[in-house]
């Protein structure tokens, strides 16, 4: 998908949400390998002799992305390209007294922890 066409899509998906806590998912077409992105962009550069280490996943990182969670509804709109999920809140209670973060480092690390404590089935 080109940047116009992604633009487009962002735009439309914006006019179709109609502001109930949903979530616009966006279909942007075939995915892309990381590595095939990054040599096309060692060669448009014209530089040589740049090598792509493979590192391996890190904690928390993950090979595939779940667009929509379990009891989440999906609704379709007039774009087949943009579906909609209406998000389940959180309750304030299920946050610990000490979630209150007012930098990104600590969210991060309260979002991280909690996201790897769900998918292992020991949430607190």
């Amino acid at each position: 998908m080109l940047i116009p066409e992604a633009c487009q899509l962002v735009l439309e998906a914006a006019a179709a949400a109609p502001g109930r806590g949903e979530v616009m998912v966006l279909d942007m077409g075939k995915p892309q390998r990381i590595v095939d992105v990054a040599r096309a962009l060692i060669r448009m550069s014209g530089r040589t002799g740049i090598d792509i280490t493979f590192t391996g996943l890190r904690p928390g990182e993950k090979m595939s992305e779940d667009l929509v969670a379990r009891g989440e509804d999906v609704t379709a709109t007039n774009n087949r390209l943009v579906t909609g999920a209406t998000v389940l809140p959180m309750q304030p209670s299920e946050l610990p007294s000490e979630v209150v973060v007012h930098d990104h480092a600590s969210a991060l690390t309260w979002t991280r922890s909690h996201a790897l404590a769900t998918i292992s089935g020991k949430a607190s």
